[in-house]
């Protein structure tokens, strides 16, 4: 089955039939400043720590936090066959989420509810701007045609992880899956299509946003210096699998008000399997190998047991030729891709 979930170069190609919605109309406001972020170092004080520590989420049951995601991507395409096409696409989320802890067991297992409170997209499509904002937009061909962003909107979803950051299970997905449903007019598939929707939702949305709160972390006793590693699930690219291994190193303690942080340094490794050459119905295709690199800083709240800030970059370029025998002779090819992403997130309150 194809993905419901696809890039907003896609998204602003297709049209839908604008419909009524009444579903979350209730008034919701946000405060404009909660949208601007800001991308530079964290304001702290670096102090000399020797001591040694853990990186364990502590949540309180009922705490109400508050954060911001700023998730950036960015692709540039390449393809040169009779004549050259070049396609430039920038999207710019901001996610304002709601994070309530609702159980902490004593093993520090818990479950929170997860609700975006706030959502923002900007995007650029060849010099073509495109924005959405899914609490003040009321015109609903718009929130038909951005359903995957609009059918998150207060309505919130569940998540369950362990001290160290394992999430274990994303539930309670329903409201959002049918919402998305049924502004595509589609609420009236068969079961088994609604169950693929709601894991697609989960797993090319949620969890990357989650994921960016609750990051796994080690078990070990940790100091200044100390380094690990977090070994990744494969990334498939286009014939090749990309096997990457996250890399953090402690390189120092700082202060913020009377809580003392971690700051971490992220970068990671990779290999790549998988054959370059590929014939496919007549056509020859030569693949070179990705290239990728990723790096960040994520300064974690050892006095509360939380991510206090974090901004992580990654980016990998790809590229491949084609040749194929047609009936006016020998045609050529070559497509090039790079594409990067930079999530930001804050802690706000």
């Amino acid at each position: 089955m194809k993905k419901f979930f696809y890039g907003i170069f896609v998204l602003i190609t297709m049209s839908f039939i604008a419909c009524g919605d009444k579903d979350n109309q209730e008034t919701l406001k946000v405060d404009e400043k909660l949208y601007k972020y800001d991308s530079t170092s964290f304001k702290t004080e670096p102090i000399e720590d020797k001591s040694s520590f853990q990186l364990g989420y502590q949540f309180d049951k009922g705490e109400k936090l508050l954060y911001r995601l700023v998730s950036i991507s960015e692709t540039s395409q390449k393809v040169v066959a009779d004549t050259t096409i070049t396609n430039k696409i920038k999207q710019e989320i901001i996610y304002l989420i709601e994070f309530e802890p609702k159980s902490v067991e004593a093993d520090g297992t818990v479950e929170a509810e997860v609700k975006m409170v706030g959502l923002k997209l900007i995007a650029n499509v060849n010099n073509e701007k495109v924005t959405f904002d899914a609490v003040t937009t009321k015109d609903s061909l718009q929130n038909q045609r951005f359903a995957e962003f609009y059918a998150l909107l207060n309505n919130p979803f569940s998540v369950r992880f362990t001290k160290f950051g394992e999430i274990s299970e994303i539930f309670r997905v329903d409201k959002i899956s049918n919402k998305f449903l049924k502004l595509r007019n589609a609420d009236t598939v068969d079961v088994q299509t609604k169950n693929m929707v709601k894991d697609d939702m989960i797993n090319s949305v949620l969890r990357p946003v989650v994921g960016q709160i609750i990051r796994k972390v080690t078990d070990k006793t940790l100091a200044k210096d100390s380094i690990w590693s977090t070994p990744q699930p494969p990334m498939p690219v286009m014939v090749f699998q990309i096997k990457y291994t996250n890399k953090y190193k402690v390189i120092g303690i700082e202060k913020l008000d009377d809580d003392k942080l971690a700051v971490l340094d992220a970068g990671m490794d990779y290999t790549v399997e998988g054959q370059s050459k590929l014939n496919d119905r007549g056509i020859d295709y030569n693949f070179s190998k990705p290239v990728s690199k990723g790096e960040g800083k994520i300064y974690f709240n050892i006095s509360k047991g939380r991510i206090q800030k974090s901004k992580t970059t990654s980016s990998t370029s790809f590229s491949f030729t084609m040749e194929a025998n047609t009936p006016q002779g020998k045609q050529k090819g070559r497509r090039e891709e790079l594409v990067s992403n930079t999530n930001i997130l804050e802690l706000i309150k």
